[in-house]
């Protein structure tokens, strides 16, 4: 197990966690589309969404850890924490996006997995 842990250390270069509520992709959509629709520059765009997301005012006091979880792609495993957050639901909403699995990435053996679903169908369930 620890070595899983520092796998991810490694990766994000301390210890530190994070919640993921848009990404990469995603923001670079919303950003271009309100740089078209409103007439912007990319970087006024950037600017306006920052603004529109800290105005949100996103709270942490709905976020809910679910349990454990396990994702597996190829060779590689990750295990995560896999939470609950609706807040960060609406703020998605607000910008038109879907559901999102929100997750915390505890570790991962050779590299962490993406693309696959984080949800409570992948907590690791024990057995008594």
């Amino acid at each position: 197990a620890e070595v899983l842990i520092q796998n991810k250390l490694s990766r994000d270069k301390g210890f530190y966690f994070h919640v993921t509520i848009f990404s990469p992709p995603e923001v670079k959509d919303i950003v271009n589309k309100m740089a078209v629709e409103k007439g912007l520059s990319k970087s006024k765009a950037s600017d306006e969404f920052r603004a529109e997301v800290e105005a949100f005012g996103l709270s942490d006091s709905g976020l809910k850890s679910l349990g454990l979880g396990k994702a597996e792609k190829g060779s590689d495993t990750a295990y995560f924490a896999v939470l609950e957050w609706p807040d960060a639901q609406d703020l998605r909403a607000k910008f038109g996006l879907g559901h999102f699995d929100f997750h915390t990435t505890i570790g991962f053996d050779k590299a962490d997995v993406h693309g696959v679903r984080k949800n409570r169908s992948t907590l690791i369930r024990c057995h008594g």
